[in-house]
């Protein structure tokens, strides 16, 4: 399992949403996790639900700006270019949804 893998599963059960580095290991943790909802030759209704895919892009800070001395802001705490920073705020920044790699759903068949 990885925290910045594209690879992912996700179980509206036990495991919530799981990222991996690969695809053969999102396949195999799939597999076990589908295997764990048979109990007593029954499926959990939970099962068709299961899903897994590949993270085409994340949600990334961009143009990150931070905020300047506060010799450089003038009496209304505001920067040169007039932008205002009041107390309590370092930065600004907006947040896009960046791809994760150029291919990413190519990858999805390497295995």
């Amino acid at each position: 399992m990885s925290n910045d893998g594209i690879y992912f599963i996700y179980d509206p059960g036990d495991n919530g949403f799981v990222t991996f580095a690969t695809a053969r290991e999102r396949d195999e943790f799939a597999a076990e996790t589908i295997q764990n909802c048979l109990d007593n030759d029954e499926w959990d209704s939970e099962v068709a639900r299961i899903c897994v895919g590949v993270i085409t892009g994340r949600a990334t800070y961009v143009r990150v700006e931070h905020r300047p001395p506060d010799s450089e802001l003038d009496e209304n705490d505001c920067d040169e270019d007039g932008t205002h920073w009041p107390d309590g705020i370092n930065e600004r920044y907006d947040i896009e949804i960046v791809p994760t790699a150029p291919d990413a759903g190519e990858k999805e068949g390497e295995r």
